[in-house]
């Protein structure tokens, strides 16, 4: 077993840092392509465009994308367990299965996304101006679904075994090659929507392709073909197991935040871009936060599959200090310079769009010191098998309240800080929620009993 992808040993600040800077650089690396894609779509096609690529297609993307991507998650932890167990003969198989299922659900999704994307886009009352160019970004984005999917379980399954460094590099190139291609087809080629979306595919192609020949090269146990698909029944059966109430996790987020999108989009297409334009720039917290619960996730599933109790006890305490930190810097960061980074979107500044992203900006942000703790809770009880416990908690705490609030406190008050306020909110609730269960379930007797 390689010392270095190891969790379960040496000192757990160190093991911590080591596994989430190249998790946290490709994250904040994706999300920063994801920032230069919008403004070249503001810049280049102005504020109706860039409404349509981010705002109810870009719900509809996280609901069905990452409603499955939240599966991989029950292929992640156990790998992670059976590696932090030292089962190396099981791992391959696990491997293998989970990256067959991908590609069958892979192909589905897309099929299915691309046939319906304009009831869905209809359905939530999208603002007309912006829904031809939200079809053609949508059809594009679900024909490479098979893509996204593979990339995130492949990146899953090298993190779970403690190899952060080589998702970090396939996002790199991946987001490197998506902003040369918006470059050719959007700003030169004049594609304008179209553009956006053929880069996305390729792009999306070309991490399948570099992430599925590390793991058919791999000399590691969890080496896999994926020109030979495979499936473990009871490994696959278990993945299942844990990965659908992370998926259902998921899930239950997109159609809150679709259904409160519905409401931003009854505000108009200033209300849209606005929340588009916070969104890219906030997104690099939460771009921050998603491999603050990989690192948590992982070393407590290795730790779990290890039987180490009080490790897991001690990285629980070093992971606050070191997250919330982050997050302080963030929080710092996004209200000093979010107004000025507003402006880059657009060729010429609207004001009332920059105004209402700024006043998103200060509702929110101060309050993400709750997401934080919420998050990492969330993540160890993942990793000790309790993804159900953490899934019926978000429901309640954050995607029942938000529905709650979208029919109830909106319809009294039908304005965009009332939706923003039901978010701190919300993650307030979870925090404390996720925080009282983890101490009150008996994982550590498990551990002992095994």
């Amino acid at each position: 077993m390689n010392d270095k992808k190891d969790l379960t040993q040496g000192a757990i600040w160190q093991k911590m840092l080591l596994f989430f800077l190249p998790v946290a650089a490709g994250t904040l690396f994706q999300q920063f392509y994801n920032t230069i894609d919008a403004m070249i779509v503001g810049r280049n096609c102005g504020p109706i465009a860039l409404a349509a690529v981010g705002g109810s297609s870009s719900q509809i993307v996280n609901l069905i994308v990452n409603s499955f991507v939240g599966l991989t998650n029950g292929a992640a932890i156990v790998v992670a367990q059976l590696f932090g167990a030292g089962h190396r003969d099981k791992l391959s198989a696990a491997s293998n299965s989970s990256m067959t299922f991908c590609a069958v659900s892979g192909l589905i999704i897309g099929a299915l996304g691309m046939i319906f994307t304009p009831q869905m886009l209809y359905a939530m009352d999208t603002p007309v101006d912006t829904i031809p160019d939200a079809i053609i970004y949508l059809r594009y984005y679900f024909a490479g679904t098979i893509f996204i999917l593979m990339f995130n379980m492949g990146s899953g399954i090298l993190r779970a075994c403690g190899d952060s460094r080589s998702p970090f590099i396939y996002l790199c190139l991946t987001s490197v090659l998506h902003i040369a291609l918006d470059l050719v087809f959007v700003a030169g080629m004049k594609l304008a929507v179209t553009g956006i979306g053929l880069a996305t595919i390729i792009s999306n192609a070309f991490s399948a392709v570099v992430v599925s020949h590390k793991l058919r090269i791999s000399k590691e146990s969890y080496a896999t073909n994926v020109l030979k698909p495979y499936i473990d029944r009871p490994l696959l059966s278990r993945m299942i197991g844990l990965g659908v109430p992370t998926g259902l996790e998921s899930a239950m987020f997109g159609i809150s935040n679709i259904l409160m999108m519905t409401g931003i989009n009854s505000l108009g297409s200033t209300a849209v871009a606005a929340w588009t334009l916070s969104s890219k720039v906030d997104g690099f917290y939460w771009a921050t936060m998603t491999a603050m619960g990989s690192t948590i996730m992982t070393f407590v599933g290795q730790n779990y599959g290890a039987g180490k109790v009080e490790r897991i006890k001690t990285g629980m305490k070093q992971g606050m200090i070191i997250f919330q930190i982050v997050t302080v810097f963030f929080t710092a960061a996004l209200l000093l310079f979010s107004k000025p980074l507003f402006e880059l979107f657009m060729d010429a500044p609207n004001p009332d769009v920059v105004e209402t992203g700024w006043m998103i900006i200060k509702i929110m942000v101060p309050f993400y010191v709750f997401w934080t703790v919420g998050q990492l809770y969330a993540g160890s009880l993942k990793g000790i098998s309790d993804a159900k416990a953490a899934v019926v908690l978000t429901a309640v705490s954050i995607c029942v309240y938000r529905v709650g609030w979208r029919f109830t406190a909106f319809l009294v008050r039908r304005t965009l800080a009332c939706i923003c306020w039901s978010y701190p909110i919300s993650w307030i609730l979870m925090a404390a929620c996720m925080v009282f269960r983890f101490r009150t379930n008996r994982w550590q007797d498990q551990i002992l009993s095994d």
